[in-house]
């Protein structure tokens, strides 16, 4: 199935897979509006060459600059993941990054005239969708991924990410409602298992207790008719989409982050009461592990 090319230490390994890169067949164009800052983004999605991977073209204050898809432009972002490069941020990519990894898409130039990629209903659906309308190009190379061969953890303050070897990605998720016992979900995906397409309807959501920050600081302006809002007993304000609705869509972020790493990995992930914080923390310790940086 793969080629072993002997990089990075004996906990990641870069490998080659049998499957070919692919990209898009053809452009496609949304309008919408941004997940946390509710202004409107327009966005073209062409297709790419080999071996480009994932680069988005942003349009701001006017500036035109290419950003790629990768942890060196990654930015502290507030309940989100933002790309950063000389002064022009892009926020909220995790989405749009984690429908390409669903639609098998490797290579792709996202042209954005805005400031956050817009967000649909908070999920991966208005992506997803798109994708699957204009149809896929396989490519000539083969795509060359990570993979996890021993345990790796992050985490803190009773918040942990684990990296477990898997000879498919998996992730595991754990939700609660913290210290509080009042409440807890457990859900898994895995590639060989479960259809991206159940997931990828899964929205962003908050605690109750959250939602007075969250207008303070300015957020979630953009999906605040649609975003689920939770109890402390893990009920929801909104007619669930699918069992297990919250759970996943963590799971979408994570797989979103992970897509920073600027190749696919295998391996299975296990997320306690994690978020984009751990998510950004494994990527860097996967990167530093595969020898893609040095301290």
């Amino acid at each position: 199935m793969a080629e072993n090319q002997k990089f990075g230490e004996k906990s990641v390994q870069i490998l080659v897979s049998t499957k070919k890169q692919k990209t898009i067949s053809r452009s496609f164009s949304i309008t919408g509006k941004g997940l946390h800052y509710g202004k409107d983004t327009r966005v073209e999605v062409h297709p790419a060459k080999v071996d480009r991977g994932i680069v988005f073209q942003v349009f701001q204050n006017q500036k035109d600059l290419f950003i790629p898809t990768h942890f060196y432009h990654l930015h502290d972002g507030n309940r989100n993941s933002t790309l950063l490069k000389e002064g022009v941020s892009l926020s909220t990519v995790e989405h749009f990054l984690a429908a390409a990894w669903g639609a098998d898409v490797d290579n792709l130039l996202v042209k954005v005239e805005g400031d956050e990629l817009p967000a649909g209903e908070g999920n991966c659906s208005l992506w997803i969708e798109n994708f699957n309308r204009v149809g896929y190009k396989e490519q000539k190379l083969n795509r060359v991924y990570y993979q996890i061969d021993e345990t790796l953890v992050v985490g803190n303050c009773g918040k942990y990410l684990f990296a477990l070897p898997s000879n498919v990605f998996k992730v595991t998720y754990f939700l609660d409602y913290f210290f509080e016992s009042t409440f807890a979900l457990c859900m898994t995906f895995s590639e060989d298992e479960t259809e991206f397409l159940k997931i990828a309807q899964a929205r962003t959501f908050a605690f109750q207790d959250e939602i007075q920050y969250i207008i303070q600081t300015g957020l979630g302006k953009g999906v605040k008719d649609s975003a689920l809002i939770l109890d402390n007993k893990g009920r929801a304000d909104k007619s669930l989409y699918i069992q297990g609705e919250p759970v996943y869509h963590k799971i979408i972020d994570l797989i979103g982050d992970l897509m920073l790493l600027g190749r696919r990995i295998v391996g299975h992930f296990v997320g306690i009461r994690s978020g984009h914080s751990l998510n950004h923390q494994m990527v860097k310790l996967i990167a530093k592990k595969a020898r893609l940086f040095d301290e």
